[in-house]
């Protein structure tokens, strides 16, 4: 539990400490800094939309991890330049990066739909886990069943040989009985 104004930390299914209210996931029980989300079950790492979570919720969060995707995003817009030793072409500035962003669009998405792959998979492994241990669980109680089943019909098939034993003797014995009251 935190300590602050009666907000409840608690321990993720994974292991983790997190926040249930709004997802954020801690560092550890002893360094209470936010490093990213639960999203789907899925830790995503710290972005600048969870910083403004941290501060709302009054939480400290791993500056680091912030710095780290500011430094990607420089990256991307680095890559947008014109080198040095390239020859600059006819097009606006504008139609040069165009493109790029399109591709850097497509290379989002695609990362998207991986992560939702992803998750999707993880989901049926879980879900496919889960029918599995159901069916064996089915399965055994249904052996037992069956070896239940199969104690009670010889049980039964023991049952029906003492019966027709008693039979025959009852037979021979009314056979006897009736051959003494019946005249040649």
């Amino acid at each position: 539990m935190s300590k602050k104004s009666g907000i409840a930390l608690k321990k993720h299914k994974s292991g983790t400490i997190w926040h249930p209210e709004s997802h954020l996931v801690f560092k550890s029980a002893n360094d209470k800094k936010v490093i990213g989300k639960y999203v789907n079950d899925e830790l995503v790492s710290l972005t600048k939309d969870m910083v403004e979570e941290c501060e709302k919720w009054g939480f400290k969060y791993d500056e680091e991890l912030v710095k780290e995707e500011v430094e990607e995003v420089e990256e991307v817009e680095e890559v947008e330049e014109v080198e040095e030793g390239e020859e600059e072409s006819s097009e606006p500035e504008e139609e040069k990066k165009k493109p790029i962003k399109e591709e850097e669009k497509k290379e989002s998405k695609k990362e998207v739909k991986s992560s939702d792959c992803e998750t999707i998979i993880n989901e049926c492994q879980k879900s496919l886990s889960n029918v599995f241990a159901q069916l064996l669980d089915h399965n055994t109680t249904l052996s037992k069943e069956l070896e239940s089943y199969e104690q009670k019909c010889q049980k039964l098939e023991k049952e029906l040989k003492t019966s027709q034993e008693e039979t025959k003797k009852m037979k021979a014995k009314f056979d006897a009985f009736k051959s003494m009251f019946s005249s040649d």
